[in-house]
């Protein structure tokens, strides 16, 4: 499935694919890497802190990519020249928040959509230790009794729309395409019923769900809609 933070127009930049595929990599993960940020080319960055984010800048060197990992906190990054940042290819969701605040101020982003209902695709009743496996997000912003949603997918720690084509990738989605209604529990310990409602397309996706929503949804693909009921 596209990964939809990835910019517009990189197609030609080798670079930053094979540094974007690094970032991702199990060892990447297992060394604790949590931010990745692509720069314009090699800049001066901020010395190592004992305590901090550990964060991973790529840059172009000829059709690949160099790299400089140091551990940053946040009077360091906020020392960074964020004018030289071309793109996030990774923030990990555990995050601290001022992470995610810095860089929604500096690059407008946000692995989040506004609105969004974040949850597990459970029939559990408590609230499972584990990260979030799903997301929804209603149409009008208010998540209520019979309220149609788009489901949202955890793309490598950004979340995306669900498309028609990656329906069949998730066993929920698989569950969805046969006709099944599906148990999902919000983190407000909320319990739903989710069933499939059709699918639509790009432009009526922007109509109802605004901008932000399709700008994280693949143009040439239709995109899945849930209706969801509440269970007490």
């Amino acid at each position: 499935m596209l990964n939809m933070s990835i910019p517009e127009g990189a197609t030609a930049n080798r670079g930053y694919f094979r540094f974007w595929n690094h970032l991702h990599s199990i060892p990447v993960a297992l060394e604790g890497v949590q931010l990745g940020l692509w720069l314009a080319s090699d800049i001066p960055l901020p010395n190592d802190v004992e305590q901090g984010v550990v964060c991973e800048f790529g840059f172009p060197q000829g059709e690949s990519f160099a790299t400089i990992r140091k551990r940053l906190n946040e009077q360091a990054l906020k020392q960074l020249d964020w004018s030289s940042v071309r793109e996030v290819p990774l923030a990990r969701f555990e995050l601290p928040s001022w992470v995610n605040e810095l860089l929604a101020d500096e690059l407008n982003y946000s692995p989040t959509i506004d609105g969004q209902v974040n949850g597990w695709w459970t029939a559990d009743k408590t609230t499972p230790a584990y990260r979030h496996t799903g997301a929804l997000l209603p149409e009008g912003g208010a998540m209520k009794d019979g309220c149609e949603c788009l489901v949202l997918v955890d793309l490598d720690d950004w979340w995306g729309v669900l498309s028609l084509s990656g329906l069949g990738s998730y066993t929920f989605g698989s569950d969805l395409e046969a006709g099944e209604a599906v148990p999902f529990l919000d983190d407000q310990g909320r319990r739903w019923e989710v069933t499939r409602l059709g699918d639509i397309g790009h432009a009526e996706l922007a109509q109802r769900w605004g901008s932000a929503a399709a700008d994280r949804a693949r143009a040439d693909k239709p995109l899945v809609v849930v209706k969801v009921a509440s269970l007490h």
